[in-house]
């Protein structure tokens, strides 16, 4: 007599939704991390809120993107008017 495995059916979506509303409000740390070569403590030290730090990279160039400290994917710098931001290119 042959046996089968069974496997458990997948949860339904609505659950699965309501899983990611409940964790969409949890705090998390993002960051891009740009090489500034060159840049000293003391560079660090005369920081203040409004200070620029010429980073010598292309507006174009690869950033690694971490949430938590956990590498979640690349993205390129980019300008958005004013600002400058960080698109995400690359995800895992």
């Amino acid at each position: 007599m042959a046996t089968a495995l069974a496997v458990p059916p997948a949860p339904p979506a609505p659950l699965a939704d309501r899983m990611w509303q409940e964790a969409a409000e949890l705090p998390c740390r993002l960051a891009a991390e740009i090489t500034v070569r060159g840049f000293t403590v003391g560079d660090l030290l005369s920081l203040e809120a409004g200070s620029l730090v010429d980073t010598g990279i292309a507006t174009e160039a690869d950033v690694t993107v971490r949430v938590n400290g956990a590498r979640v994917g690349c993205g390129k710098l980019a300008n958005a008017g004013d600002r400058r931001g960080v698109r995400l290119t690359e995800l895992g």
